[in-house]
Protein backbone atom coordinates (compact mmCIF):
# COMPACT_ATOMS: atom_id res chain seq x y z
CA UNK A 1 0.00 0.00 0.00
CA UNK A 2 1.15 3.17 -0.71
CA UNK A 3 1.41 6.03 1.45
CA UNK A 4 -1.74 8.26 -0.08
CA UNK A 5 -3.52 4.69 0.16
CA UNK A 6 -2.84 4.37 3.61
CA UNK A 7 -3.28 7.92 4.52
CA UNK A 8 -7.03 7.36 3.18
CA UNK A 9 -6.84 3.98 4.97
CA UNK A 10 -6.29 5.69 8.20
CA UNK A 11 -8.88 8.56 7.14
CA UNK A 12 -12.10 6.40 6.49
CA UNK A 13 -11.52 4.06 9.49
CA UNK A 14 -11.03 7.28 11.93
CA UNK A 15 -13.75 9.50 10.99
CA UNK A 16 -17.26 10.43 12.35
CA UNK A 17 -20.37 9.66 9.93
CA UNK A 18 -24.11 10.42 10.51
CA UNK A 19 -24.54 6.76 12.17
CA UNK A 20 -21.73 6.55 14.89
CA UNK A 21 -18.70 8.20 16.67
CA UNK A 22 -15.11 7.66 14.86
CA UNK A 23 -13.13 4.90 16.18
CA UNK A 24 -10.50 5.62 18.73
CA UNK A 25 -8.07 4.34 21.62
CA UNK A 26 -10.66 4.40 24.18
CA UNK A 27 -9.41 6.98 26.12
CA UNK A 28 -8.06 10.41 25.56
CA UNK A 29 -4.29 11.31 25.51
CA UNK A 30 -4.17 14.27 27.00
CA UNK A 31 -0.02 14.21 26.58
CA UNK A 32 -0.38 14.81 22.94
CA UNK A 33 -3.28 17.53 22.81
CA UNK A 34 -3.00 21.16 20.67
CA UNK A 35 -4.23 23.78 22.29
CA UNK A 36 -7.90 23.55 22.09
CA UNK A 37 -8.91 26.75 20.46
CA UNK A 38 -5.32 26.44 18.05
CA UNK A 39 -4.00 29.66 19.30
CA UNK A 40 -0.45 29.77 18.34
CA UNK A 41 2.27 31.90 20.23
CA UNK A 42 2.65 35.46 18.11
CA UNK A 43 -0.19 34.74 16.10
CA UNK A 44 -2.62 37.56 16.36
CA UNK A 45 -6.68 36.72 17.76
CA UNK A 46 -8.85 37.55 15.19
CA UNK A 47 -12.44 37.87 16.38
CA UNK A 48 -14.89 36.65 13.91
CA UNK A 49 -18.56 38.55 12.41
CA UNK A 50 -21.64 36.62 13.52
CA UNK A 51 -24.69 37.86 13.15
CA UNK A 52 -27.60 37.07 15.02
CA UNK A 53 -29.64 36.39 12.39
CA UNK A 54 -30.68 32.49 11.27
CA UNK A 55 -29.32 32.26 7.51
CA UNK A 56 -30.05 29.61 4.95
CA UNK A 57 -29.24 26.87 4.00
CA UNK A 58 -30.55 24.77 6.88
CA UNK A 59 -28.14 21.64 7.49
CA UNK A 60 -30.75 19.07 6.29
CA UNK A 61 -30.88 21.34 2.80
CA UNK A 62 -27.38 20.53 2.56
CA UNK A 63 -28.24 16.94 1.87
CA UNK A 64 -31.54 17.17 -0.03
CA UNK A 65 -31.68 16.47 -3.87
CA UNK A 66 -34.92 18.84 -4.11
CA UNK A 67 -33.51 21.85 -2.59
CA UNK A 68 -30.52 23.68 -4.51
CA UNK A 69 -28.10 25.67 -1.82
CA UNK A 70 -27.03 28.89 -3.86
CA UNK A 71 -23.20 29.99 -3.77
CA UNK A 72 -22.28 32.88 -1.22
CA UNK A 73 -19.54 35.48 -1.33
CA UNK A 74 -16.48 34.60 -0.31
CA UNK A 75 -15.26 37.22 1.87
CA UNK A 76 -14.38 37.86 5.84
CA UNK A 77 -18.31 37.32 7.32
CA UNK A 78 -18.99 34.15 4.74
CA UNK A 79 -15.80 32.53 6.30
CA UNK A 80 -16.27 33.57 9.54
CA UNK A 81 -19.72 31.77 9.55
CA UNK A 82 -18.14 28.65 8.15
CA UNK A 83 -16.05 28.55 11.17
CA UNK A 84 -18.44 29.32 13.54
CA UNK A 85 -20.84 26.53 12.26
CA UNK A 86 -17.83 24.10 11.96
CA UNK A 87 -17.46 24.84 15.38
CA UNK A 88 -21.29 23.91 16.08
CA UNK A 89 -20.75 20.79 14.12
CA UNK A 90 -17.37 19.76 16.26
CA UNK A 91 -17.70 17.00 19.61
CA UNK A 92 -16.80 18.15 22.59
CA UNK A 93 -14.95 15.90 24.87
CA UNK A 94 -14.82 16.26 28.69
CA UNK A 95 -13.06 13.89 31.42
CA UNK A 96 -13.80 15.06 34.84
CA UNK A 97 -13.66 19.01 34.63
CA UNK A 98 -11.13 18.94 31.73
CA UNK A 99 -13.22 20.08 28.32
Amino acid sequence: MNRLETIITYHEGTKHCFEDYAKGPGRMDWATQPDLFRRYEGAPLILLEIEDKEEDPRYAALFSTENHVSQTVLNFQSVSRLLYDSMALSAWKSAGDVR
